[in-house]
């Protein structure tokens, strides 16, 4: 049997974090919606998802923390990020760390294209 793979939406808009798991959802992907910072810290230190699509802005533990704790992790070595962020400036250094970036307002077709390419790998 094949693992269904899995995406946290970590997003401190509760209507945009709804509507981008909903649209990942209907990829074949099982999602977890986290709105605050330390708690998508405290859950990936116990799973490591496929897919992690990040606002940089959050409450209690930035965007960027919970980036570089994603790539110093070796327990998270395999998970595919994308960063989202309406800072054009946070957008492009995240580029460098992140398997992908985008800038907000995201367009939803955007996104299931990006996440379904990463959610292939």
């Amino acid at each position: 049997m094949v693992k269904q793979q899995c995406a946290y939406i970590i997003e401190d808009d509760v209507d945009l974090g709804n509507g981008f798991a909903a649209i990942i959802k209907n990829i074949g992907l099982n999602t977890k919606v986290i709105h605050d910072g330390q708690e998508a810290w405290d859950k990936l230190m116990e799973y490591a998802p496929d897919v992690v699509v990040l606002d940089m802005h959050l409450p209690n533990v930035s965007g960027t923390d919970i980036l570089n704790l994603i790539r110093s992790n070796a327990n998270l070595s395999e998970t595919r990020v994308v960063v989202i962020s309406a800072d054009p400036v946070m957008v492009a250094e995240s580029n460098r760390i992140a398997n992908y970036a985008l800038l907000k307002p995201v367009k939803m077709q955007q996104l299931v294209k990006v996440v379904k390419r990463l959610s292939e790998r």
